[in-house]
This record gives structure tokens, C-alpha cells and sequence, in this order.
């Protein structure tokens, strides 16, 4: 085990609900680099997982320094971290369930806390912790391909000096508190109940006091990222609306968190940590698909191909959301395991007129345009491969990355570009005689079953236009099967078939039995070598 004796006990708190696997994956590395001296409180508020209760049980059962705390009721994060504070008589570290520790972790927090008398609450540096995340401040950073959150904690260790910068705001998934700064401010405010902004409000009222917060700068602890507090519409509007209320309890905090970006004191230390590191690959490739809420087809063979290329490119994936207010923002899904940054855009639907099976089936549409220009300034990236268009509600957005210079590669998955229902299947579900939509009385008939739209042989049109110029346009085409090529070759003409490249999902070869078997490892070299080309490496 690697940890060292504290000289101080340390009451360990995890608010929890579900987020399973990330639970999992916190608990092993706690065991493993904390000290059986310190308690681990288990706050389990009312999980829905049926695998959650369980292995909280298994746990305790076998180490005795963990303690379960089980809410009859879901009480929301502020009400289920009080309760354990009041109880705690020791120092406390509040640490988030989809966190994985790393050697000496609480010891270097602790080393921060002692290191000076104001010094009240620190906060160790993370992947994901906005302003304390390295080497990159203010995103999601992956690590190297090959580390472990320990090894990277290594690297952060090795080149911090340990000069403990003073930050306006402790960082919630990780924070170590005295305990008599937990007796002068008291619990979390429930004006900030269920969660988000708590520990925000808590670091202000600690500066009034006169209490100083620090960031443990030798100290990292790996963040998935609000793996309990799920995602979508709600979340977003709980964020807005307790950052509106923090900021009128505390109108100074944003310049104060502006004035800490500016400076800096954590770039000397950044740059040093990008130095140690060996250097990432290269090229940039923005992924384009239309959701990851499920295990779609799409979705699982972008999965698999990320994470199969990730030593070879940078990749970064972008899919629409449905929003009240047009934006764009970091964050990552289960699916991906935190390996792949992950930016929504979430698109306003009272925005659209065009509107199939419920998703925004627009032609064009500004916003949603001009939010996807911002998307490709936030990187540099040097290619966007569009999976999927379908429930962006704009058939533009290869030709804005054309336009702002960037190669485009577009997946053929589906028949999405020859006619809006992607299958070519009837009402009925019996397959369809044409190869595309046409803007004639009988696909307007079939259409307008499933479509609020009037004039649908206008849209056609427009939207069978729009497709041809999208894929003469592209750097290069993907199609899954030759039906897939021959069918877009015959129907949009001009040797169309001859520049669409077949690349099957899980390429075909023969194991030995000379059975034939799909490979994720050969269809990854297949895009390997087609993202070369496209780039010129």
C-alpha cells in the first residue's frame, strides 16, 4: 500500500447515488492508497441501483473503517453531506463518488492544511477541477495513453514545488477541511440544495472569515465528472439558477474567479507537467454524431473506434442536445469512460420548423450553425468526421468545416442523405421500391404520416440538393457495405460510388478455423489509414 502516517484523523465523506462503476472504481483506489487509521463515511442517498446497497455491504463487511449511512429518501447532495458533518469530529475530506485516488493523496492534503495556520480547506489538482485541472486549466483533460491516474499523480508530484497557490474557491469533487473551520461556518447552505454551487458559497464564507483556501498543488485526484447528477435539461437549469443565486449572495465571485484565470499561479507548474509528458498525438479529429443516450450502432462503433485510436489521434466527440438556450459545453458520458472529451450542443427546439419523429429536421438553422463554428474555434482540430446529421436540424455543417478549414469525412451509416426516414422503410415497415426521397405525391404521402409539415416536396428539394453538395463536397466517404456505396453511387451519380470507401462495422476476417469473425482491430486500421490519407501524414 502506498500511504504514509498522518498526524491528524481524517473522517472521509462520499456522497453517493448510483454511478455504479465509477463507485466502484473509487472505493478500490481508496482502499488501496488511504490509511486504515481514517473513517470512511458511505453516504448512500436512496440509490435506484440495485448494485449499489450491495457492494457498500461487502465493503464495510470486509474493512472495518468504512461506515454505511443510508437515507430513506433521496435528500439531494447539500442535505446527505450535512448530515455526515454534523456527526464527524475529525478533519474532513469531502470526496466525490467518481474520483480515483492516488498515492499519498491525503497525506499531501493534509502536509497543505498544516502548512499554515489560515490555510482551512485545500483542494488537490485534478483532470477535471475548471480552474485547478492540469496541464490544461478550465477542461477535461484525457490522460496520456498508457497512465493510470496514479502514474500521472507521480508526474504532478515530481514537478510541483509544493508552493500551495491561494484560490477563491475549493473544488467540490475533492476537499479536505480543519475542523474548526467546519465548526465556525457550519454545514453547506441549503439555499444550494440539491447540489451544485455549495462548496462555492461554503469557500466565500470561509474568505470572509478570514480563512484561506489552497490548492494542494503536489496532490492529484482523478474526476470523472458529475457521474451522480446524470445530465439533460434539468441539470443545466439547476446550474443556471444556483450560479444566478451565488452570485447574489456574492456579486465579487466571478472577478475574483477571472482575476485567479488571469494570473495564474499554476502555470509554471502546468507547463512542467506538459513537458514530463510524452506528446500527444498530433491530429485532431472532431466526431460528429446524433446522441450518445444509447448503445446504438453508431454509437458503440464511435466508441470502439476512439478509444481503438486514441494513442494515434486526439479526439474529441460533439452531439446535439435539446435546450431552452442555444450553447456548447464539455462534459462526459459512461459510455466513453471518461477516456474522450464530450462536447453538447444544445440546440433551442422552439427554433426549428421542421420537425420528423420528434427530432428537429431543419435544412438550415443559424443557431444551431453559428454554435457549431464556436465548437470548431474551441480546438484546433484538423478534421470532422460526421457520423451522423440526423436531429442536428442542419444539413450545413460539413460545409461550415469546410469553410473555416477543416477536412471532412462523412460515415454513409444509414440512408439518412437520400431520404428522412433512414431506413427506406413504409408505414408499414415494408421496404420501400425507391432508392431516395423525391418531391413527388407518393413520398410526400408516406411522409406526411410521420411529419407536421405541409409542403413536403418543397423540403425535398431543398433537402436532396443540400445532401449532394454535402457528400461532393467531403474529403472523403464511408459507406458499411457495398449495398450501402452502390445505392448512393446510382442515386446521386457523377462516379460518386468510385469515392466512397467501404468500411465495414467490425471488419470481416477468418480466425483459425477460417470461421469468419468481425475485428474492431482491423476496422481501426482501416480509418487509421484513411485519416492519414485525408491529413496528409
Amino acid at each position: 500500500m502506498s500511504y504514509s502516517q498522518c498526524p491528524f484523523t481524517y473522517d472521509i465523506l462520499i456522497p453517493i447515488y448510483n454511478a455504479y462503476e465509477c463507485l466502484e472504481r473509487c472505493l478500490s483506489s481508496l482502499i488501496r492508497f488511504t490509511d486504515s487509521a481514517h473513517r470512511v463515511f458511505l453516504l448512500d442517498d436512496h440509490s435506484t441501483d440495485p448494485r449499489v446497497v450491495p457492494l457498500l455491504e461487502e465493503v464495510a463487511n470486509t474493512d472495518h473503517r468504512f461506515v454505511i449511512m443510508k437515507s430513506e429518501k433521496q435528500v439531494g447532495y447539500v442535505r446527505n453531506v450535512n448530515r455526515a458533518l454534523d456527526l464527524s469530529k475529525n478533519r474532513v475530506v469531502l470526496l466525490n463518488s467518481d474520483t480515483e485516488l492516488t498515492s499519498h493523496w491525503l497525506e499531501r492534503l493534509d502536509r497543505c492544511l498544516n502548512s499554515c495556520e489560515k490555510i482551512g480547506i485545500a483542494t488537490p489538482l485534478s483532470n477535471y477541477a475548471s480552474i485547478l485541472s492540469v496541464p490544461v486549466m478550465n477542461v477535461c483533460n484525457r490522460l496520456p495513453s498508457g497512465f493510470t491516474p496514479d502514474h500521472f499523480g507521480r508526474v504532478v508530484a515530481e514537478q510541483s514545488d509544493r508552493s500551495y497557490p491561494r484560490i477563491p474557491t475549493a473544488i467540490g469533487f475533492c476537499m479536505a477541511m480543519k475542523r474548526e473551520v467546519i465548526d465556525e461556518l457550519g454545514p453547506f447552505s441549503l439555499a444550494f440544495s440539491p447540489g451544485y454551487f455549495e462548496e462555492c458559497d461554503y469557500s466565500m464564507r470561509a474568505w470572509e472569515k478570514g480563512i484561506e483556501i489552497a490548492c494542494c498543488d503536489d496532490a492529484f485526484v482523478y474526476h470523472c465528472g458529475s457521474a451522480s447528477f446524470g445530465g439533460g435539461n434539468r441539470m443545466v437549469a439547476r446550474k443556471d439558477m444556483h450560479l444566478y443565486i451565488h452570485c447574489l449572495f456574492w456579486p465579487d465571485y466571478p472577478e475574483r474567479v477571472r482575476a485567479f484565470e488571469t494570473l495564474d499561479p499554476l502555470r509554471p507548474l502546468r507547463a512542467r507537467v506538459r513537458k514530463a509528458l510524452p506528446p500527444p498525438p498530433d491530429a485532431r479529429i472532431l466526431q460528429v454524431v446524433h446522441h450518445m443516450a444509447g448503445l446504438g450502432g453508431v454509437q458503440l462503433h464511435v466508441s470502439k473506434l476512439v478509444k481503438a485510436l486514441e494513442k494515434d489521434f486526439q479526439f474529441t466527440l460533439s452531439y446535439p442536445k435539446d435546450e431552452k438556450t442555444g450553447r456548447a459545453y464539455l462534459h462526459q458520458p459512461p459510455l466513453l469512460a471518461g477516456s474522450t472529451p464530450v462536447i453538447e450542443l444544445c440546440r433551442n427546439k422552439e427554433r426549428f420548423q421542421e420537425f420528423l419523429v420528434g427530432f428537429p429536421a431543419d435544412n438550415e438553422n443559424k443557431e444551431v450553425e453559428d454554435l457549431f463554428a464556436k465548437i470548431l474555434q474551441l480546438d484546433s482540430f484538423d478534421a470532422v468526421h460526421f457520423h451522423h446529421l440526423a436531429g442536428w436540424g442542419s444539413l450545413q455543417l460539413p460545409a461550415i468545416a469546410k469553410k473555416m478549414g477543416k477536412k471532412v469525412i462523412v460515415s454513409l451509416h444509414d440512408y439518412f442523405l437520400l431520404c428522412p426516414q433512414y431506413n427506406l422503410l413504409l408505414p408499414d415497415n415494408t421496404p420501400c421500391s425507391k432508392k431516395n426521397a423525391s418531391p413527388d405525391a407518393c413520398c410526400s404521402q408516406c411522409l406526411h404520416l410521420k411529419w407536421r409539415q405541409a409542403d413536403v416536396e418543397r423540403y425535398i428539394r431543398e433537402r436532396h440538393a443540400l445532401a449532394k453538395q454535402l457528400l461532393h463536397a467531403a474529403d472523403a466517404l464511408v459507406a458499411p457495405s457495398e449495398h450501402v456505396r452502390n445505392l448512393y453511387g446510382s442515386t446521386i451519380g457523377d462516379d460518386m460510388g468510385e469515392r466512397i470507401k467501404v468500411i465495414s462495422m467490425g471488419t470481416v476476417r477468418k480466425n483459425l478455423l477460417n470461421t469468419p469473425v468481425r475485428s474492431i482491430d482491423q476496422e481501426a486500421q482501416c480509418y487509421q489509414e484513411l485519416y492519414r490519407k485525408v491529413l496528409g501524414l
